[in-house]
This record gives structure tokens, C-alpha cells and sequence, in this order.
């Protein structure tokens, strides 16, 4: 699994910078590049956007999954996602749910 993290600046300035901000790239086995803008504070998510090389139908869907991340614990978010998925009838090729929580909290199993 190659997952990079490091502190950088929001280049469309939806995510607004500090020191709980944090910039993910994350190759999914088998899949493709997740890029996530996150900030937390004390485990929540505060912030996020998702960007990468995959595919989703509906495209509206990752703004779905985006805004119900916000306000929960990074711990929740395989939970979360699926739930969304299920709830708008989301297709997702590239990651799954699973590759995004790993992602974000990559000590998780």
C-alpha cells in the first residue's frame, strides 16, 4: 500500500489552511489514486474533500459521501460511506469504502 501524508496549503481554498489540515495520497491495490484534503480536530472530521482517479455514478455522489463524512470520527467513515452509497444508490469503481478508512486512518483494519 503506498499512502502519502503531508501538511499543505488548499490550492481551491474549500478547505482553509491549519495545523490540523492534512493532504492524503492514497494507491488503492488493484485501483486507482485517492487525493484527500482533510481536517481534523480531536478524531473529527471538520473538513474533506475527495479527489483521484476514479469513477463514479452518479458524479454528484462524492459530494454525497463529502458532506456526510463532516462532523463524524475518522474511526466511522467505512461505516459512513457505505451507508451513503446505499442510501443515493452510488457507484463507485476505483476504491471502496474499506481503501477510503485505510486512507484516512491507515492504522485501522
Amino acid at each position: 500500500m503506498n499512502c502519502t501524508v503531508k501538511n499543505t496549503p488548499p490550492k481551491s481554498g474549500t478547505i482553509k489552511e491549519n495545523d490540523h489540515m492534512k493532504t492524503i495520497k492514497h494507491k488503492v491495490p488493484d485501483g486507482k489514486l485517492l487525493r484527500i484534503k482533510l481536517e481534523v480536530q480531536e478524531n473529527e472530521i471538520k473538513d474533506i474533500s475527495i479527489t483521484g482517479d476514479f469513477f463514479m455514478y452518479p458524479e454528484e455522489g462524492i459530494e454525497y459521501i463529502e458532506k456526510a463524512l463532516k462532523g463524524i470520527n475518522i474511526n466511522e467513515v467505512e461505516e459512513k460511506t457505505r451507508e451513503v452509497i446505499a442510501e443515493r444508490n452510488i457507484e463507485i469503481t476505483g476504491f471502496s469504502p474499506k481503501d477510503l478508512q485505510k486512507a484516512i486512518k491507515p492504522d485501522l483494519n
